[in-house]
């Protein structure tokens, strides 16, 4: 595990860019072995807020607006493999602001019906699937095969809940950059 570990190439601007196909491909034959991959997502959900909240509020939307529990396993599970895969490539784990991820979070609250929550994981699963092909191509690697598109789904919306939360966070530091200015030109 270890010699594979350190072929990989730190990726600090994922998830807003792809994979490398070096990592993608590292990563795919890594967590083909799961005690990796769970180790990996523990780290990850141990490292930042932001992974555990998600990962929980996702779970229960799925349980309460889903009825099929294959499709309510693959949106656990590719949410694990991103959460694990961010882990990897990002070797220091983002710090984000907890009312950013908050915010971030209530995005979410359109999930309330199963027409809306299906269309929702839907679109995110293309969008997914079109914008980061090599991280798609991982997960649908690292699941069960039949829980790939669930699974597509459940790591899109884990991106764009993390995407949220960066945007948030920067727009909050910026903020409080632009107030302690204020303050130190009152003074």
């Amino acid at each position: 595990m270890s010699e594979r570990i350190t072929r990989l190439s730190p990726q600090m601007d994922f998830p807003a860019n792809d994979l490398t196909d070096e990592n993608a491909t590292l990563l795919a034959k890594l967590f083909q072995n799961k005690h990796d991959l769970v180790n990996f997502h523990s780290y990850a959900e141990s490292q930042t807020l932001l992974y555990g909240l998600s990962h929980k509020t996702l779970n229960s939307i799925a349980k309460n607006n889903l009825s099929d529990t294959r499709t309510v396993r693959g949106i656990h599970e590719g949410i694990m493999a991103y959460e694990a895969i961010a882990a990897a490539v990002r070797p220091i784990a983002p710090a984000y602001k907890e009312q950013a991820i908050l915010g971030a979070h209530g995005a979410l609250s359109a999930l309330t019906s199963l027409d809306r929550t299906l269309q929702i994981f839907n679109d995110e699963r293309e969008f997914f699937e079109e914008k980061h092909p090599r991280t798609a191509e991982t997960i649908s690697v690292i699941v069960n095969r039949r829980l790939a598109n669930a699974a597509l789904a459940g790591a899109a919306l884990a991106r764009l809940i993390e995407i949220e939360a960066a945007e948030r966070t920067l727009i909050i530091a910026t903020d409080e950059t632009i107030q302690e200015m204020e303050d130190g030109l009152s003074l």
